[in-house]
């Protein structure tokens, strides 16, 4: 299976497991197990997190492109599905308005300097952000009372505007790897009833 598939994309830094899920033909499934049969590099310290998290997020716009141009071409891998725009329509209202408010308080930044009135879109945005995930918040502030619901607030804006600038510094990345890379053939024409 791993040999028919390709194995990993090696040039990828990050994301070389989301890549290969991709390519995996579809008649093989992708399992999850509470039996330990792998180790994760997960980091417990916050630089180091959010290096991580913006690194991963750089190459999500590549592994999509690379995706989307396969489904167009035909294929239907394990995990194809994974990476399509419809999998981000189906996002619940809290984590697009979570992107959404974090892509502006990223924006506003830079044009806060410019635009004086725009400099409350940041702190707008993280308030937005906060309302957006409520039950996450009551959730840690009844585990360990106020000023924790407000560190991890604090925290989760701070992850998703590390993910939406991952995300948006991995689109240029992203268009330079497939101007030098060839598109898969052509698409095979659809045959009507």
């Amino acid at each position: 299976m791993f040999a028919e598939a390709g194995g990993f994309d090696e040039r990828l830094r990050d994301g070389e497991d989301d890549e290969f899920g991709t390519r995996l033909p579809g008649r093989y499934r992708i399992v999850a197990t509470d039996t330990v049969l792998t180790r994760h590099d997960d980091v417990d310290r916050l630089w180091p997190m959010l290096r991580e998290q913006f690194v991963r997020a750089m190459a999500k716009p590549l592994l999509m492109t690379r995706t989307w141009r396969r489904q167009r071409a035909g294929a239907a891998g394990a995990r194809v599905a994974m990476m399509s725009p419809e999998r981000f329509r189906h996002l619940d209202r809290s984590a697009r308005v979570t992107l959404v408010a974090s892509a502006l308080a990223l924006a506003a930044g830079p044009l806060g300097v410019a635009v004086p009135s725009l400099v409350w879109t940041g702190p707008l945005c993280a308030v937005v952000v906060a309302a957006a995930n409520h039950r996450f918040l009551r959730f840690a502030y009844r585990l360990h009372g106020g000023r924790f619901a407000l560190t991890a607030a604090g925290l989760h804006v701070l992850a998703q505007l590390t993910l939406v600038a991952g995300l948006v510094a991995g689109v240029p990345r992203a268009g330079y790897a497939l101007l030098r890379e060839p598109a898969p053939g052509p698409r095979p024409a659809r045959v009507r009833p």
